[in-house]
């Protein structure tokens, strides 16, 4: 099953990539020029949000792609067989006691034949996943899987390992942003030599050539005492992070640069300005209680009023519209949402759950719903339903946004025209922000 093509699998992808579109204000791909044509590949992303990474990699790619998954996950003859036509294979760990070990080597023989075959296979070389945007040490089976296909083979097969970065705007909210960032190939043919006098030296070279690979193609964060300090200031001031970087951000590529040039001059100067770096932990923390404390978003606090008449003037318009979508998905929307809250206890696992049940959802509620129309009203309005629901839904999403979005400003608007103490004190700590913004990037930006 894992080597023949899978009608599951098709319709999977299918789902996941119309799905996305809903699901991601911003889904984008960079670097697919750098994946060999007609070579076996093993992608190596880094991992943050469970089934997510690996089912967008996989939506990008033609070629069926297979993945490992931890064992833990195949708890049932049913969901084995599921997984199985997703190819998705288990990989044990020392956890798994020494049994689990040893079906290894069952899955890396698997691994062998499906590269044999030229085609892609997916391994996360950090082992598991964590919602932060850091690079952790990065594990060995990755190397010892391309090195054993390589050694199988006498190397005549040609394995590259591409990293892959994998950004997103936010892990488990919907129309939030990712980036899928592929690196340059890495051939295992390389490290023939090194093999031949010492493997365990081999594979540790794979394993420091990945990390070195994935490190430019994401955000990095490395300090964790300033972690949260350095993503809340990224989601602050966006645009001061893109001007200063040099970056004029027309796409989410252009965003992780700046967002890496802000990295690589705040994590020297805090290093080097102890007292400073408290103080600025200290504002950006008061900042985002006291933007929370408003019912505020941070791009509010970038200018001193905002233009609502265009947003409202739509907004009334497209009421209709919106209501009529909002009836015609409402369900479907609402229940992926409520099972993930109620059920689904890893965070790491919401975002596939809620866009994959939801776009089943959205799928199966609509057929059932045209053919109720057509039975009723006629089969010409079943077909205008199905085809028109899924596209109204996405216009009151985008709408609910929107209005969102306006009520904000009209509050900060309202907020400011009465000089409310509270937001005052807010814009007095942003100020404060930049100044201390100004001189982290003066002393330590590179050019």
């Amino acid at each position: 099953m894992m080597g023949k093509w899978s009608p599951i699998y098709f319709v999977a992808r299918l789902i996941v990539t119309f799905g996305s579109m809903g699901f991601y204000k911003k889904f984008e791909a960079n670097g697919q020029l750098n994946i060999p044509k007609d070579k076996p590949i093993i992608y190596a992303p880094n991992h943050q949000s469970g089934f997510m990474d690996p089912i967008l990699i996989a939506s990008l790619r033609k070629k069926q792609t297979h993945f490992l998954v931890r064992a833990d996950v195949f708890r049932s003859k049913f969901i084995i067989t599921v997984f199985k036509w997703l190819k998705m294979m288990p990989v044990y760990r020392q956890r798994d006691g020494k049994s689990g070990l040893e079906k290894n080597q069952v899955i890396f023989n698997q691994c062998y034949r499906i590269l044999k075959k030229k085609n892609g296979l997916i391994i996360f070389p950090e082992g598991n996943q964590l919602n932060k945007k850091s690079l952790r040490s990065l594990k060995k089976g990755i190397g010892r899987i391309a090195l054993g296909a390589e050694t199988k083979y006498n190397f005549d097969l040609d394995v590259n390992i591409i990293p892959v970065g994998i950004n997103y705007g936010h892990h488990t909210k919907m129309q939030s942003t990712v980036l899928i960032n592929y690196g340059q190939p890495i051939p295992i043919s390389k490290y023939k030599s090194l093999n031949q006098i010492s493997e365990a030296k081999a594979i540790n070279e794979i394993r420091k050539d990945v990390e070195k690979g994935l490190k430019p193609l994401i955000i990095n964060i490395s300090n964790d005492e300033y972690y949260d300090t350095i993503e809340e200031i990224r989601l602050i001031f966006p645009e001061l992070v893109h001007q200063k970087a040099g970056e004029f951000v027309s796409n989410l590529y252009a965003e992780l640069k700046s967002g890496q040039q802000l990295i690589a001059a705040i994590e020297p100067w805090i290093t080097t300005h102890e007292d400073e770096a408290k103080n600025l932990k200290l504002i950006v923390s008061a900042i985002k209680t006291d933007t929370a404390a408003l019912k505020l978003k941070y791009h509010l606090l970038i200018n001193r009023k905002h233009s609502v008449f265009g947003s409202v003037a739509f907004l009334l318009l497209g009421l209709p519209l919106h209501i009529v979508g909002v009836v015609m998905n409402y369900l479907p929307y609402k229940l992926p949402e409520w099972f993930v809250n109620k059920k689904i206890k890893d965070p790491h696992f919401h975002s596939s759950i809620k866009m994959i049940g939801g776009s089943v959802a959205i799928f199966t509620y609509g057929l059932i719903s045209s053919i109720i129309f057509g039975l009723i009203l006629g089969w010409n309005y079943g077909v205008i339903y199905f085809f028109c629901s899924p596209f109204l839904g996405l216009f009151s999403l985008k709408y609910w946004v929107l209005y969102l979005k306006t009520r904000g400003r009209i509050r900060y608007n309202l907020l400011r025209k009465k000089k409310d103490k509270k937001l005052t004190e807010l814009l007095q700590l942003k100020e404060e922000l930049l100044i201390v913004l100004e001189d982290v990037f003066r002393n330590n930006l590179t050019p």
